[in-house]
């Protein structure tokens, strides 16, 4: 058996585990091979130099939504019929954080979001679960606005583990929905 304590709360019994340190600092890792002749145990130190700690999403852009929602009718189109107005909110698990994201009378791709108040925002802790959700912005007058589509993500899941560099942009896409949110690491 192989039994892996990588110190820093994670465990694996795999023979060749892949682990990502999601933190710097430095970790003991330590390997204890069990057969039919024994044990033995290796101990390895790893350090992790300067791996960030919050994300800063410093622009959105919205790159193409499909035409109409899901029950066949278009974005808008028991108000004005104009094109779509979409905004987008940034929320955890209990709160919302950023909700005054907004692209006015979308009627062609890509459309960029970005240096508003309380833009660029800033996420932190990593391992959180956010939402980024779009919402068609409706005149409440003759409809409410109406959730197109909201993304989970958790940002650690975002760290390459492959020793490439943090990205500096990400592409959420679903369902016809696709935008691109541009990254900053620290």
């Amino acid at each position: 058996t192989f039994d892996w304590n990588f110190g820093d709360g994670f465990y694996s019994s795999e023979v060749d585990p892949y682990h990502v340190f999601y933190g710097s600092g430095s970790y003991t890792v330590e390997l204890t091979v069990t057969n039919p002749y024994g044990e033995d145990s290796y101990t390895q130190y790893v350090s992790i130099p300067n791996a960030p700690s919050a994300l800063r999403i410093d622009e959105i852009e919205l790159l193409d939504f499909p035409p109409v929602d899901p029950n066949g009718t278009g974005w808008d189109a028991d108000c004005d019929n104009s094109p779509a107005d979409v905004f987008f909110s940034i929320a955890n698990n209990t709160q919302v954080l950023f909700n005054s994201g907004f692209f006015s009378d979308i009627d062609a791709f890509p459309v960029w979001y970005q240096n508003s108040t309380g833009f660029p925002f800033t996420l932190t802790p990593l391992s959180n679960q956010y939402f980024i959700s779009l919402f068609d912005q409706d005149d409440q007058s003759c409809q409410p606005n109406d959730l197109m589509i909201e993304f989970p993500f958790i940002p650690q899941n975002l760290v390459p583990t492959n020793g490439d560099p943090y990205p500096d942009n990400y592409v959420f896409s679903n369902s016809g929905f696709e935008f691109r949110v541009h990254l900053t690491w620290y």
